[in-house]
């Protein structure tokens, strides 16, 4: 009998919380649907301070709390890997400027997850990225 494997350690980008918090899981392709089932997910806390940003400038309807609240039913946890580790994971990516996919990919890195995203840019950085 084969021996299951353990959960891996699956984040969510900002986009994909406010996918599944609008319940277009759907649209989504087939691998990163099975690493979102399959995965221990996590987001980054720098994911619920982009949310609150986003919230804050208009481009989404509720902040942090609201998305996060709506994935309640999800086994999903905000990532407690200490910050200067993931500050200097992030410090090693300097194919952004963007603050947010730094932090988030080095949160990724930091605590050895994969990351769904759809951001082609990360994609091609980043080799534990999921999408298709």
């Amino acid at each position: 009998m084969e021996r299951n494997k353990e959960p891996r350690l699956t984040f969510i980008d900002t986009h994909i919380a406010v996918w599944l918090c609008a319940e277009k899981r759907r649209s989504l392709p087939a691998k990163a649907v099975a690493a979102i089932e399959e995965g221990w997910l996590a987001i980054s806390p720098m994911v619920a301070l982009e949310l609150d940003f986003l919230h804050e400038i208009g481009r989404i309807k509720v902040g942090s709390a609201g998305v996060l609240n709506a994935l309640s039913g999800l086994p999903l946890h905000i990532d407690q890997t200490p910050f200067h580790a993931v500050a200097q994971a992030a410090g090693t990516q300097t194919w952004t400027r963007d603050p947010f996919d730094r932090l988030i990919v080095g949160q990724a890195i930091a605590a050895g997850g994969w990351l769904v995203t759809a951001d082609e840019r990360i994609r091609q950085q980043f080799p534990q990225a999921i999408w298709d």
